[in-house]
């Protein structure tokens, strides 16, 4: 965790918010891979631990606000479309893959995790471009 916090820059152009949105997708690649584990440990005490549709789209929906937030500050510093790419694919994943779930369970664990590791690499990358760029006050 410190690595990480040391490695984002805390300026007014973007402070922690790609660390949060780091967090955020790991938290959800965690989340899909974890919740049919834990759904199928649960099932025997009936509670249906881990499947909350709401939850699975708000992490798409968070993951949404802080992606585009974190693109908008930062692109003006370093002016590279690799982050906002890698954002777009992961997004455009995480969004197929929560619609496939009902219907292909199997194709929306393949479509989720990798795009949930895909926006937790856009914010990776969104922080590397503007150390390289040296103009965001990194």
């Amino acid at each position: 965790m410190n690595s990480i916090r040391n490695s984002v820059p805390t300026t007014a152009a973007g402070g922690g918010i790609d660390a949060v949105g780091m967090l955020l997708a790991i938290a959800c690649a965690i989340h899909c891979t974890a919740g049919p584990l834990l759904s199928a440990v649960f099932a025997g005490a009936g509670t249906g631990f881990g499947v909350n549709p709401l939850l699975e789209w708000g992490f798409v929906g968070a993951s949404l606000i802080v992606g585009v937030w974190s693109r908008a500050r930062r692109y003006g510093c370093h002016r590279t479309l690799q982050p906002l790419l890698l954002f777009a694919i992961g997004l455009t994943l995480l969004a197929v893959g929560r619609i496939a779930e009902d219907r292909v369970e199997s194709l929306a664990l393949w479509c989720i995790v990798p795009g949930a590791f895909a926006v937790a690499a856009s914010h990776a990358t969104n922080v590397r471009c503007c150390h390289r760029a040296r103009v965001c006050g990194s």
